[in-house]
């Protein structure tokens, strides 16, 4: 048996939980595979465009309560922040967010949902720069959602936040062009470096890792220690 896991070994590929399009990509590629084909778009909100009936028939349980929200703010734009959290909420409170799990191991153990994740809120609580985007983003949400929605209170709004900023990965296409944001539960197990020995890749919006040199295997359940660190990925320009 190998004791290494050898250069190029793959080792996971996982949907994103949430994911927007990059504000300069919306109308140019499908807003649920992120792929750029012919395109039509959505009947309802003209916001966005999907490349097929597929694509649109899995966007629209998202889609749904967003689309009045983007036909009514027309022709103002929703920032992609304000989107990404919009999404975050609607997952949680409408489709049984909670209970979706992002595996990172091989064992059925090896996930993390979003409850799991860390949002880093002492630290945001005391980063001046960082509440004050977050009150201007709140003042969006609550314009965007406001309408149709109770936004959750400021506490748990600051945790979903948090848990955005820390655990999104820039989505970029075959040029390493960013064209959007994701938020990947599995994903987030892994962490950043400067020396990386693994190597964050997109098909579409599915986020894959595979390594840059050998390493030794990894027991996830001894300790907290994470085993790879893939390439520093810079943050969202949103964010």
């Amino acid at each position: 048996m190998s004791v290494f896991r050898t250069e190029g070994s793959l080792l996971f590929t996982e949907k994103p939980f949430v994911c927007v399009l990059h504000y300069n990509q919306r109308l140019k590629r499908c807003d649920h595979c992120f792929e750029e084909k012919k395109l039509t778009n959505c009947r309802l909100c003209d916001k966005i465009a999907y490349c097929s009936s597929q694509c649109e028939e899995k966007g629209w349980p998202m889609h749904k309560f967003e689309c009045p929200n983007m036909k009514r703010i027309s022709p103002k734009i929703v920032p992609e922040s304000v989107g990404m959290m919009a999404r975050i909420i609607y997952k949680l409170k409408y489709c049984k967010g909670l209970a979706v799990k992002g595996f990172y191991g091989e064992k059925e153990n090896e996930y993390r949902t979003f409850g799991n994740l860390q949002s880093h809120y002492e630290e945001l609580q005391q980063d001046r720069k960082r509440l004050e985007d977050f009150l201007s983003l709140t003042h969006i949400l609550e314009d965007f959602m406001g309408h149709t929605e109770v936004l959750p209170p400021p506490t748990e709004l600051l945790t979903i936040y948090g848990k955005m900023l820390i655990n999104s990965f820039n989505i970029m296409d075959p040029n390493m062009n960013t064209i959007g944001s994701g938020l990947y539960l599995g994903a987030s197990r892994f962490d950043h470096s400067c020396v990386p020995n693994a190597v964050a890749t997109f098909s579409g919006t599915t986020i894959s890792i595979r390594l840059i040199k050998p390493v030794s295997p990894f027991d996830w359940s001894k300790g907290t220690a994470r085993a790879y660190a893939v390439y520093e990925l810079s943050k969202p320009k949103m964010f």
